[in-house]
C-alpha cells in the first residue's frame, strides 16, 4: 500500500555486468510504494572491490543527509552484488568505529584492498556519529544476493576448481578486483566482526531452477564428462546463487546482524512454482509485492 514518505531516502544498487538503467523498473516500483521519497539509483564501478564500493556508498548517504537535512528514514535495496555493497554501507554507517578497527587490524601487509576503505571511513567517521546517521537507518533488502558467496570451491570438483582458479587470475588481470570477494570468505570475515542492531534485514531468493524444472544443475552434474567438473548446488537455485547462500541464517559464518531472529527475514520468491531468475528478480511482480509489504512497514 502506498505510504507518504517525503523524508525518506532510498539507495538502490545494481549487480555485476549491470548499471542503474537495469534498476529503473525497481526504482519506479519503490516510488509507487514510498510516495515522495528521494531515490539514489546510481551506477557504480561494479568491478571494484565490494568493500570499497560499500564505503563509497556510505559517503553518498552521508552527503545526502547533509544536503537534505530533515531525513527521518534511510533504506537500501541491492540486487546480487549490489546487496553486498549495501551491507557494507549499512555496517559502515551503523558501526564505523568497529569496522575501522577491524580493517586496521587486518592490514598488516599494507594492502590497497584495506588502505582505501580505511582512509575513506576514517574521514567519514566523525560526521556519521555527529549527524546521528544510525538512528535514521531503518532497513535493507537484498535480492538474489550471495550473502555467503557465489560459485564457491565447495560447489566444484577438483578439475573445475583448477579452471576456476585460473579464471580468477584472469579476472584480476582484467581489473575485476571484486571477483575474489564474491567467491571466498574474505569480505564475510570482516563483516562478522562488526555488529548492526535495530536495522531490519530482508533477503529474497529466486528459483530459476527448482525441483519442478525440466533440468537442473544436479541433473547436469551426473552427465559423465560434466560429472568430473561439478557443479554441486542445492535447490532451489538460479545456477549462480543458491537459496542457502542468499539466506543469512544458513551462512557458515556469523553476519553483522546482531539478532537474526528479531531483525532478519528470508523469503523464497517462487510461490506456486513461479520461476524468478537471477537477472529478472528485481522487477518480478511477486518481489514487488514483498517489497511493498516490508518497505512501507519499515
Amino acid at each position: 500500500m502506498p505510504t507518504n514518505s517525503p523524508n525518506t531516502l532510498v539507495f538502490i544498487r545494481h549487480g555485476i555486468f549491470s548499471s542503474h538503467t537495469n534498476m529503473s523498473a525497481l526504482e519506479a516500483t519503490v516510488k509507487g510504494i514510498l510516495l515522495g521519497c528521494s531515490i539514489d539509483n546510481s551506477s557504480y564501478s561494479w568491478n571494484d572491490p565490494v568493500l570499497q564500493s560499500g564505503i563509497r556508498l556510505a559517503r553518498l548517504v552521508l552527503q545526502a543527509v547533509q544536503k537534505k537535512g530533515a531525513i527521518q528514514k534511510i533504506l537500501f535495496i541491492g540486487h546480487s552484488q549490489g546487496g553486498l555493497v549495501c551491507r557494507v554501507a549499512v555496517t559502515a554507517l551503523c558501526d564505523p568505529k568497529r569496522l575501522l578497527d577491524v580493517l586496521r587490524a587486518r592490514n598488516a601487509a599494507n594492502e590497497p584492498y584495506y588502505n582505501i576503505p580505511i582512509q575513506e571511513l576514517a574521514y567519514l567517521q566523525s560526521d556519521i556519529v555527529t549527524l546521528g546517521i544510525k538512528t535514521r537507518m531503518k532497513g535493507i533488502a537484498t535480492l538474489a544476493t550471495p550473502n555467503a558467496g557465489a560459485f564457491t570451491f565447495g560447489q566444484l570438483a577438483i578439475q573445475a576448481q583448477l579452471a576456476f582458479f585460473a579464471a580468477k587470475k584472469i579476472a584480476a588481470l582484467a581489473g575485476w578486483s571484486n571477483f575474489d570477494e564474491l567467491t571466498t570468505d574474505k569480505l564475510f570475515r570482516i563483516l562478522q566482526e562488526t555488529k548492526v542492531d535495530t536495522i531490519k534485514y530482508l533477503s529474497i531468493s529466486g528459483s530459476g531452477v527448482n525441483r519442478y524444472s525440466p533440468i537442473s544443475s544436479r541433473s547436469l552434474s551426473q552427465v559423465p564428462i560434466i560429472k568430473h567438473l561439478g557443479l554441486y548446488m542445492e535447490l532451489p537455485n538460479d545456477l549462480v546463487v543458491e537459496d542457502s547462500s542468499v539466506d543469512l541464517s544458513k551462512a557458515p559464518m556469523p553476519s553483522e546482524v546482531a539478532d537474526l531472529a528479531q531483525q532478519y527475514t528470508h523469503i523464497r520468491s517462487y510461490t506456486n512454482c513461479t520461476d524468478v531468475s537471477h537477472s529478472a528478480i528485481h522487477h518480478h511482480p511477486s518481489v514487488n509485492a514483498l517489497l511493498d509489504e516490508h518497505l512501507s512497514r519499515w
